[in-house]
């Protein structure tokens, strides 16, 4: 068993970032997975209060799935979010700057429909993420699941659908889920897997074409008797994972 794919989300809700490796510390996200989020204008977000809120608050491919093809990559140095929307135009922004911070979000709510009320915000929690779950977890899935689902669907599924932080390969079909209770090792780093992923209706988008082609929570649950897809995992001792590390259970 292997890591195929290690991924990263700058902004909740826009498409992954890619990486060949990341630093691994105990009870922390992969960093810089979800650093931002965008509020829409009901939102309970609170800037000069900044804390962990329901995904509900913030704009979500579950409800604007256009969001899913734009891809977006985030330098934590500079502070400059780079962004490529649909169409293959490239967009530069530095959140440290409240003018740019006014034209991403201008920009996002236009390419995404408005289907989530606007005026959008910049969220961020310094120290924190805005992950849909607030336990510093990252999420794994298989290649092997993922074809299955494909398969059953009739559709020709990209895994970034899954919006998942590892990929791997070299398992059965949902194997990952008998790892629930156990610990894994991926390079130096160990984690302990601590539950599956019920999936809410974003994985439903086309990454491609923005547009929902499937209801994957109904497709779920009619092949398979649930809604889960991936597991939950937490870093328990530190280490540095890279693409091709071998994938181990310890106990």
């Amino acid at each position: 068993m292997k890591l195929t794919g290690i991924q990263t989300y700058p902004v909740k809700g826009l498409a992954p970032e890619s990486l060949p490796f990341a630093e691994m510390m105990p009870d922390q996200p992969l960093a810089g997975d979800r650093k931002f989020a965008l509020a829409h204008r009901t939102s309970k977000y609170d800037p000069a209060n900044p804390v962990w809120l329901k995904r509900s608050n913030f704009v979500v491919v579950a409800l604007s799935p256009k969001l899913a093809t734009i891809a977006s990559s985030y330098d934590d140095a500079s502070g400059i979010l780079a962004m490529r929307d649909d169409d293959g135009s490239n967009h530069q922004f530095n959140l440290a700057d409240p003018s740019n911070v006014v034209r991403f979000a201008a920009l996002i709510e236009a390419l995404g429909g408005a289907v989530q009320p606007g005026p959008y915000g910049l969220a961020h929690i310094p120290g924190g993420n805005l992950a849909d779950r607030n336990t510093r977890t990252l999420s794994l899935h298989s290649r092997a699941s993922h074809d299955a689902v494909s398969a059953s669907s009739g559709l020709d599924l990209s895994q970034r659908r899954w919006r998942s932080n590892f990929w791997c390969d070299g398992l059965a079909p949902w194997e990952e889920f008998s790892w629930i209770g156990r610990e894994i090792s991926i390079g130096s780093a160990r984690f302990a897997v601590t539950g599956r992923i019920e999936r809410c209706a974003a994985p439903s988008a086309n990454t491609h074409s923005g547009v929902r082609d499937i209801d994957m929570p109904s497709h779920l649950f009619k092949t398979y008797a649930h809604r889960d897809f991936g597991v939950l995992c937490k870093v328990i001792s530190a280490g540095r994972i890279e693409l091709n590390d071998p994938i181990r259970v310890l106990n």
